[in-house]
């Protein structure tokens, strides 16, 4: 009897199994969509934008809001004036000014500003001075010297 059982239970999992198997092919599946053609070279001048001229009068319309801006709660003051002398992309170019102007007494010293895109630019400059007045002073000698420079805030 225990025979009998074990057989109808493998006749049973088998017919499940069959059940099983036979759903899954007859399941619905998604059917996969056709690409749209890509429009040929020639075809170009007759697509059309995805708005009409109504959408584009709503949009030119609608009125800008306005930006915040705030001025910052503390200003950086500068103490300093100095006179840049030059500005070159090339190193060589700098250090060789820097040692003319220092032949000439004038304390004199090299700043790296980094400006990105344009590139890094070596600044000769001479100072430092307390005042604007004291700057403009040096700047007319300078300017005998060199015929070059302009006073900037450090």
């Amino acid at each position: 009897m225990a025979a009998k059982n074990e057989t109808w239970l493998i006749a049973l999992i088998v017919i499940i199994a069959g059940v099983l198997i036979a759903l899954s092919f007859t399941r619905n599946k998604p059917e996969k969509q056709a690409l749209a053609p890509v429009a040929a070279v020639a075809d170009v001048k007759n697509i059309k934008p995805d708005h009409s001229t109504a959408d584009m009068q709503k949009i030119s319309a609608a009125k800008p809001v306005p930006a915040i801006v705030e001025m910052p709660k503390t200003v950086v003051s500068r103490d300093a004036f100095a006179v840049q002398v030059f500005s070159f992309k090339e190193k060589g170019r700098a250090d060789a000014s820097l040692k003319q102007l220092k032949d000439k007494g004038y304390a004199a010293y090299i700043m790296m500003s980094d400006l990105g895109p344009r590139g890094v630019f070596y600044r000769v400059r001479v100072g430092s001075f307390a005042t604007e007045a004291e700057a403009k002073k040096n700047l007319e000698t300078i300017n005998k010297d060199f015929k070059s420079g302009i006073i900037v805030s450090e």
